[in-house]
């Protein structure tokens, strides 16, 4: 977590409105009727405000923030998210708020954290759904406390802007996805490992001992030439937007996204032709370009 240097504001509650309006008309009888114990009241009120203004502004300041994703983002689903809090000072700060704020002004929150002691790393999880692929901005963590008094409330903004990929959503369909014939992919061989060594002296050997290695390991390896095999993969074409409407091409997204996390889930190798390139059979690689394609 990098430490963040906050914009923070002050606004005036509801209470602290009853209050200043109070403490001016406090001071108003006590100039007017010059008594001391109204002025001494009155000096204790303004001291009260100050102090109040300073502890506050301090709670919500010199805090360490940052998030962390634990999956992969899918449109229409559910996204965990963490939030860490860490307090590198040496006082406890008292009754944070935290508010998430992202993607055109979309705020999550709040999230409460009673006390948070120095050294002390709290973590929060929450829950939000993104509706579109493509990618999300995080823009700000908000930092809100009326601590120590309810007349102020205290609002930490920390610049702790993130971007992260959502993937499309999952559609079971198939009607929008046109699948060629499957491709073969060749896959090598190895070392292979044998510990009778009576099959390796009547000529039953398949390779080359590699002795060096059978004597640091204590048994004996040998290199195999295995004979060529392939391994079969769909092959999938990919209509760019100009060749569907908008509805129909944002269908084909989601169909072929849930097709490919099964493949995945099945060891199926993939490969995406589109009308510009050929998509590697990565996850990672195939999901980033359904998020923008």
């Amino acid at each position: 977590m990098r430490p963040s240097h906050p914009r923070i504001h002050t606004a005036c509650s509801r209470e602290g409105i009853f209050f200043l309006l109070f403490l001016m008309g406090l001071g108003g009888a006590a100039l007017y009727t010059a008594k001391n114990a109204l002025i001494l009241l009155f000096c204790f009120f303004i001291f009260t405000l100050l102090a109040t203004l300073y502890i506050g502004r301090k709670n919500v300041a010199s805090l360490r923030l940052n998030r962390r994703f634990q999956d992969e983002f899918f449109a229409g689903e559910e996204a965990h998210i963490d939030l860490l809090v860490h307090n590198p000072g040496k006082h406890t700060h008292y009754a944070l708020h935290l508010y998430e704020d992202f993607e055109q002004d979309r705020t999550i929150g709040p999230i409460f954290i009673p006390s948070l002691k120095p050294d002390e790393t709290s973590q929060a999880q929450y829950d939000c759904i993104f509706h579109h692929r493509g990618t999300v901005r995080f823009r700000q963590l908000q930092v809100r406390s009326r601590f120590p008094l309810p007349f102020f409330e205290f609002r930490a903004i920390y610049p702790c802007e993130m971007r992260h990929t959502v993937y499309p959503s999952c559609d079971p369909g198939r009607d929008r996805i046109f699948f060629s014939d499957e491709i073969q992919t060749p896959k090598g061989g190895g070392f292979f490992r044998n510990t009778r060594f009576q099959e390796l002296e009547h000529g039953h050997q398949r390779g080359h001992i590699q002795w060096k290695l059978s004597a640091r390991r204590g048994t004996f390896i040998e290199t195999v030439d295995h004979h060529v095999r392939h391994q079969s993969a769909m092959a999938i074409d990919f209509k760019s937007r100009a060749d569907l409407p908008p509805a129909d091409f944002e269908r084909q997204i989601s169909q072929l996204t849930d097709c490919c996390l099964k493949a995945f889930s099945n060891g199926t190798a993939l490969l995406i032709r589109s009308p510009d390139h050929e998509i590697a059979p990565k996850r990672q690689d195939i999901l980033e370009f359904l998020a923008h394609a």
